[in-house]
């Protein structure tokens, strides 16, 4: 595709033969790049298989159109400059296009404080200046209207062929599909070369008809839970109160307003605290997801539900979770799951419907280019605004006869940390340039840099101003969460309790991460509960409990008893709340993260801290970790927060006395026994993809 005039030698008065002139060059560069990220953006997104209203994937379309010409554009140009300057000396509009756009390029990452290393993108103002001057050229319309035409057939055809469902068409017909496809593009980009204006506008109208007519449904999972709608009723005659429950993954106490951070990242979380009631002191049973959520949902310890590592993280179908005692007593449930371990788990068993978050955009290659230099927030987040536009879907056509059971789980503050820009500017410190934090978090993984991966204090600190990021972000997206919720229900009749699985080690006594350790940034968890006919707006609630205590709480508000007798939990209500003298968390070695810190070579860490099941017992002020390599400490968790300091030499008698109460606890729980039928998931190839972009799972 590229237009040519014949050209006059001014030296010997005689035409030298066909040849472009550099500013038609550069019209067809333009329109190479353009037409190639068309083409690749449509075959990337409907390999996926993204299911998005129709608004949202025209305009993701168009985005990542850019986002795939910007990656073709240096190439083209650079062949066009090449096979230019080898054909004659090129012309000082050129020159001087070539040294404006570097300068204002140099101008740019000054301001941003980055590194001229880290420029991969093309330099778009060039092109700008070109394309002003391109339209004088012979030919060099046509060139461009091809090009745009190009991108606008892939703004209307990508979410028509999502709409279609190819898994029950043959390839004969997907093949035929595919030419037909390919035919309409050729024919339409001829006619725009004629008739511009034209085609153009048709595109537009096109694409505004579609988005306005077409708006697909979200892809949720549903299942045959089918439950007894009168029992409520029977129990007490008000209505029985909707119940949302957030699990913020990965989230630290400690970054929230309401619990003491005073960077005003969480106005919306406070604002929930200030109307609900907040517990100080709740701790996690583990420090990573799965056992967390799977006690969270049965309320029984990971000991008990044996759904905590490697080698058995299956939620056995024996155990009953919280979403089946609702669904039997009339409750509608779903899951908006931002975290895929909780799919491959079955820890979803009892949810009416479930929709997976951020899996189907993870899979296109350029989400992976897009996120590194900051995707819009609608696209570039872990889930959270996907989660938004479809719980306000589910919503509008739930049966408003019935409560509902809602269980949200947010992804933002987990690796890998890349806010979109407007959160991830605003919290990079002075001197710290956005392009350059993006540089540093894709060096980021926290099982490298806990086996002695060097880093720098720059670089960490940038990795918790990202964190940061990630938790503000979040609590922007729960506004218009909670937006939604409150325009189709009544806020004082829902239950909304936000909490967090686990927190995140950030360099505390050199540890990164969360799978290794359970040191009280990752057990020690926010609570907040909103319900102001049960919990009074403003209470702060202090004393010991656990995340099993969510069962008996719930079922405490409805007036029922907990359909599950001897459960270890007890009722959160204020007026019945009993503080527990000691809590309890355990974590088994995660040996998945191995094949990662196998890259790092010789290890520079004990490798023995990384394969021990770890146990503790906590009684508010001092903790006591027992190893099971021996490796016993004991730490003052009042005046050593960062747990630096094994006070199991001087403290001998208190170690003693934790040592023997963790025991007896131990001895006393029921220990999960697989029975022959047990599930212990193999997981497929997509799975472990998704697994492995969290950080979950090796390469190799």
């Amino acid at each position: 595709m590229m237009a040519t005039d014949r050209v006059e030698d001014r030296t010997t008065g005689q035409m030298d033969g066909i040849r472009p002139t550099s500013l038609q060059m550069f019209a067809w560069t333009m329109g190479i790049g353009l037409s190639a990220g068309a083409m690749f953006s449509v075959f990337d997104l409907v390999r996926a298989r993204i299911a998005w209203p129709t608004w949202e994937m025209m305009q993701m379309v168009a985005w990542l159109v850019c986002i795939a010409a910007c990656i073709a554009l240096p190439v083209a140009l650079a062949i066009a400059l090449v096979y230019r300057f080898r054909t004659s000396p090129p012309k000082a509009s050129l020159v001087l296009s070539v040294l404006a756009g570097l300068a204002c390029q140099l101008v740019l990452f000054e301001t941003l404080r980055g590194r001229l290393a880290i420029i991969t993108l093309p330099l778009p103002w060039i092109l700008a200046v070109c394309m002003f001057r391109c339209l004088e050229e012979r030919g060099a319309v046509r060139l461009l209207a091809r090009s745009f035409s190009m991108v606008g057939l892939a703004v209307v055809v990508t979410p028509v062929l999502l709409a279609i469902d190819a898994g029950s068409m043959g390839r004969i017909m997907a093949t035929l599909l595919c030419a037909v496809v390919v035919t309409v593009a050729y024919l339409v980009q001829r006619m725009c070369a004629e008739k511009p204006t034209l085609v153009l506008v048709s595109l537009f109208a096109l694409a505004g008809g579609l988005a306005a007519l077409g708006q697909q449904q979200y892809p949720w999972d549903r299942q045959s839970v089918v439950g007894d709608s009168t029992t409520l009723e029977d129990a007490q005659s008000d209505t029985p109160p909707n119940i949302v429950l957030v699990v913020m993954d990965t989230t630290r106490r400690d970054h929230l307003g309401c619990y003491g951070h005073d960077g005003g990242l969480t106005p919306v979380v406070d604002k929930i605290a200030a109307e609900g009631t907040m517990y100080t002191q709740m701790i996690a049973p583990s420090s990573w997801t799965v056992p967390s959520h799977a006690s969270l949902f049965t309320g029984l310890y990971p000991v008990t539900h044996g759904c905590s590592y490697e080698h058995h993280r299956w939620l056995d179908d024996e155990f009953t979770t919280l979403a089946e005692m609702l669904s039997e007593m009339g409750y509608q449930t779903a899951a908006l799951v931002a975290n895929g371990y909780l799919s491959v788990t079955n820890q979803l068993q009892g949810f009416d419907e479930s929709l997976q978050l951020w899996t189907a955009i993870k899979k296109t290659k350029l989400y992976y280019w897009a996120n590194k230099i900051g995707l819009p927030a609608k696209w570039g987040d872990h889930g959270v605004a996907e989660a938004v536009e479809a719980l306000d879907q589910w919503l509008a056509r739930r049966d408003q006869s019935k409560p509902f059971f809602v269980f949200v789980n947010l992804m933002e503050a987990h690796y890998p940390l890349n806010p979109p820009m407007r959160w991830r500017s605003q919290c990079l410190e002075d001197g710290t340039g956005y392009l350059e934090a993006t540089r540093r978090a894709a060096k980021f993984y926290g099982p490298k840099w806990n086996a002695g991966q060097a880093q720098s204090e720059d670089e960490a600190g940038t990795i918790r101003q990202l964190y940061a990021g990630s938790i503000a972000y979040q609590d922007y997206q729960l506004g218009r969460m909670f937006d939604t919720l409150e325009s189709h229900v009544d806020l004082d009749n829902t239950m909304i309790i936000v909490t967090a699985d686990h927190g995140e080690n950030l360099g505390e006594a050199n540890r990164w991460g969360h799978v290794f350790a359970v040191n009280d940034v990752l057990i020690h968890v926010p609570f907040i509960v909103r319900y102001p006919s049960k919990f009074t707006p403003g209470q702060e609630v202090d004393g010991q409990c656990q995340l099993i205590d969510v069962i008996p709480t719930v079922f405490d508000v409805l007036q029922k008893p907990v359909p599950i007798e001897a459960l270890p939990g007890r009722t959160l209500l204020a007026d019945k709340f009993e503080p527990r003298q000691y809590t309890y968390s355990q974590v088994h070695p995660y040996y998945g993260h191995f094949e990662r810190l196998a890259e790092v070579t010789g290890f520079q860490r004990d490798t023995t801290e990384f394969t021990a099941s770890l146990r503790t017992i906590r009684d508010g002020t001092y903790k006591f970790v027992w190893s099971s390599r021996g490796r016993h400490r004991l730490f003052n968790i009042l005046d050593d927060k960062a747990e630096q300091y094994n006070l199991i030499a001087s403290k001998t008698e208190k170690a003693a006395e934790l040592g023997r109460k963790l025991d007896e606890w131990w001895a006393d729980q029921l220990h999960y026994e697989p029975s022959e039928e047990a599930h212990s998931d193999a997981l497929d190839k997509e799975t472990l993809e998704k697994l492995r972009s969290l950080g979950y799972a090796g390469d190799k």
